[in-house]
């Protein structure tokens, strides 16, 4: 069940009566929100908060089933997002964060929202990016209308599945020497280590690391 979509700290005490009528009328139902105010999780008023990446760091070891996520508003501190704007290092390297910090899950809500702000009218998004001036470019659709109804993948869904494809291959490195040599390997000469707004602003790097979980892999398989 949702309650509310990042409610601040002023509306903390509505959302306690509206989150406990929810538990009454609905005992055993997961209460999921995007909400990013730690005091929220701290008074129990939540069990799986989902906060944006630019405040997810009080979350951190602290949350079973961590996730996290972002939409228009994560745009500052080089933080992860795929607006057209961003480069696509800064959307790929979602994968290793999403990794390194256990995070088990990640929400974005916009596939193939085509409309202006508050769906007022219909778009075209080849020729209209933003929603009618309402959202970044690129923040709330991933996906064309094709023919048929087959959607046409953009180039940030793609480098996005490869961000997910990097989860998998940490992953599959972890169940081969585990988290504490995988991550060394990811960090390998980075100093500060890496965090949520911290890393690398070279595509090169990113793509060196991908190579160095490879080969290790491979090296572990062979051995």
């Amino acid at each position: 069940m949702h309650v509310s979509d990042e409610p601040s700290i002023d509306d903390i005490e509505v959302y306690a009566r509206h989150a406990a009528l929810i538990k009454q009328l609905f005992p055993g139902i997961k209460i999921i929100d995007a909400l990013s105010d730690f005091e929220f999780y701290q008074r129990g008023l939540i069990e799986r908060p989902i906060p944006s990446n630019d405040a997810v760091t009080p979350f951190i070891g602290k949350v079973p089933e961590l996730w996290t996520y972002y939409c228009g508003g994560q745009r500052r501190k080089y933080v992860s997002n795929r607006f057209f704007a961003m480069p696509s290092l800064r959307n790929r390297v979602l994968g290793l964060q999403l990794w390194k910090f256990r995070c088990t899950g990640f929400l974005h809500w916009g596939f193939n929202f085509w409309n202006t702000q508050f769906s007022t009218r219909p778009l075209d998004p080849f020729t209209c990016s933003d929603a009618g001036g309402g959202f970044p470019s690129g923040d709330s659709y991933v996906v064309y209308p094709g023919e048929d109804g087959k959607p046409l993948y953009s180039l940030r869904l793609k480098v996005f599945r490869d961000a997910l494809q990097d989860v998998c291959a940490l992953n599959a490195l972890e169940e081969l020497i585990g988290y504490d040599a995988a991550l060394a390997l990811v960090e390998e000469g980075l100093k500060p280590p890496l965090t949520f707004s911290k890393y690398p602003r070279s595509e090169a790097w990113l793509l060196d690391v991908r190579e160095r979980i490879n080969r290790r892999i491979a090296e572990e398989i062979r051995l």
